[in-house]
């Protein structure tokens, strides 16, 4: 429970007071993911979540995170604007695990998810292109299997 505490009070501190509910529809709420539908921890999904990465960026006047949260054995990216904040995605990684979130460019990252541990390990990855931040693009760059 402390781990869910400070979790939330860094997330608090780095998105400065993220209280209003974005208007994303309930389909966007996963529960696998951890987290609820304004990235804020499901209190009913275990401790462990923390901030692995945050990138900043600026798009017309206004400003922008896409945070990168983990847990022992899930993942979930969120982007972030003043109050309103919503998860990325959700539908590329229902049950996979997210690893490997880069920065190409100011507005543009690369991810990769990939169904476990075990082996074969199919594997995507993925660029996400928010120079429309209401409009995130998602494109798949390629898939694999680790042996």
């Amino acid at each position: 429970m402390k781990n869910t505490f400070m979790l939330i009070a860094s997330i608090v501190a780095l998105t400065s007071q993220m209280t209003a509910v974005s208007p994303i529809s309930t389909s966007a709420q996963n529960k696998d993911n951890g987290l609820n539908a304004i990235c804020k921890p499901d209190p009913n999904t275990p401790d462990g979540w923390k901030i692995e990465k945050s990138f900043s960026f600026n798009e017309q006047g206004k400003n922008y995170k896409l945070v990168y949260l983990r847990s022992f054995d899930s993942g979930s990216i969120c982007l972030v604007q003043g109050e309103y904040s919503k998860p990325i995605g959700l539908k590329y990684w229902e049950s996979e695990f997210i690893d490997a979130v880069d920065r190409v460019s100011a507005k543009v990252f690369t991810f990769q998810v990939h169904e476990g541990n075990g082996s074969p390990t199919p594997t995507k990855k993925y660029r996400l292109n928010l120079s429309n931040p209401q409009k995130p693009q998602i494109t798949l760059l390629k898939s694999w299997v680790i042996p």
